[in-house]
């Protein structure tokens, strides 16, 4: 056709890599060797100390066993993909638990923020994206020996968007905000811990505040070491104000004894529920359903979680294996959606 002077588009298909896909719908890191053994794929990896040296008919057997097992993995991975039962994804679209989770969201009818609310000022995104902290951690005591007690979250994203009750902004055809000042000040002068037991309090916690930090523990992203930006919660103080959200500021407020100088706020509010959502089946499972409707797919998500957790103790060993595989699922989904 290019002969005849027929403009052909060029046909690109997709690349799949299957150690990035494994890590996508397993959330772990594999090597070849592991994810076939996980997978329990037909044939295995071959182990060789021939690299680099002539080759040799061991090492083309080598060689051609390593294509079999990475072709046993990616089919054992597109049979995986498959059970979710995503129509509006291809299995070469999921590169991240992220992925899956935005897949989930297509599923539902979802869609994107900036889609439906288009005309949101940028100013205004400039704010929200300034108070994003991502791979944030705390020492509170650095270079000392000391007896530390070891806990973990059990599901600490998906909680924090339950109790937020961030799902209603997911759905919904846009935001609204509005300045309140006076009364996020307020909030944050009479804030208590034990006020933090109660979920409704979480829910005030959609706000922007604007501080001059005056010894307060906020998280800063800076260059500590000269060379590389990194981010660190510290003491500040800044004749400059910045912007954080409610809940650092709240943090910053537990931490030092004092609430923070706030100078503005503005609150965030959904708009109404976009239409067309639809339910989805988790993984494929009919008693997993989820209508976004009407239930909060975080909370359902870590509530089903749960339940698979509490059969797995008792559950026959032939059970077993779907059981984990299943809650594995919905953690990856969970986590990476939040």
């Amino acid at each position: 056709m290019r002969k005849r002077g027929i403009k052909v588009a060029a046909r690109r298909g997709p690349f799949i890599d299957v150690k990035t896909l494994a890590a996508a719908l397993l959330s772990r890191s594999f090597s070849l060797r592991t994810l076939s053994e996980f997978l329990n794929t037909e044939h295995c990896k071959h182990a060789t100390d021939e690299h680099g040296g002539p080759l040799t008919e061991a090492y083309i057997a080598y060689a051609i066993q390593d294509v079999q097992v990475t072709w046993e993995c990616y089919r054992a991975l597109v049979a995986k993909f498959e059970t979710h039962g995503l129509t509006q994804a291809r299995v070469s679209q999921i590169l991240s638990e992220a992925s899956l989770g935005k897949a989930y969201l297509r599923e539902m009818g979802i869609r994107l923020w900036r889609e439906v609310q288009p005309e949101f000022p940028e100013w205004l995104i400039g704010i929200i994206m300034s108070t994003y902290y991502g791979g944030r951690s705390e020492v509170h005591l650095r270079r000392q020996i000391a007896q530390v007690l070891y806990s973990d979250f059990l599901s600490m994203y998906p909680t924090v968007c339950a109790l937020m009750n961030l799902w209603r902004f997911v759905i919904a055809r846009g935001v609204t905000w509005h300045e309140n000042t006076a009364e996020v000040a307020a909030f944050l002068d009479r804030i208590t811990l034990e006020d933090l037991q109660a979920p409704e309090t979480w829910r005030l916690l959609t706000a922007m505040v604007q501080v001059l930090p005056e010894g307060d523990i906020l998280p800063v992203r800076a260059k500590y070491d000269g060379v590389q930006e990194t981010i660190g919660a510290n003491y500040l103080t800044s004749e400059m104000p910045i912007w954080c959200t409610l809940a650092d500021c709240v943090a910053s407020k537990f931490l030092t004894g004092k609430a923070p100088r706030v100078l503005r706020a503005i609150r965030f509010e959904p708009l109404e529920r976009q239409e067309g959502l639809k339910p989805v089946t988790v993984a494929g499972n009919a008693e997993y359903r989820i209508d976004p409707n009407h239930d909060d797919f975080f909370r359902r998500l870590i509530d089903l979680r749960s339940s698979i957790k509490a059969k797995l103790p008792t559950a026959a060993i032939s059970e077993k294996t779907q059981l984990d595989s299943d809650q594995q699922a919905l953690k990856i989904l969970a986590n990476a959606t939040s």
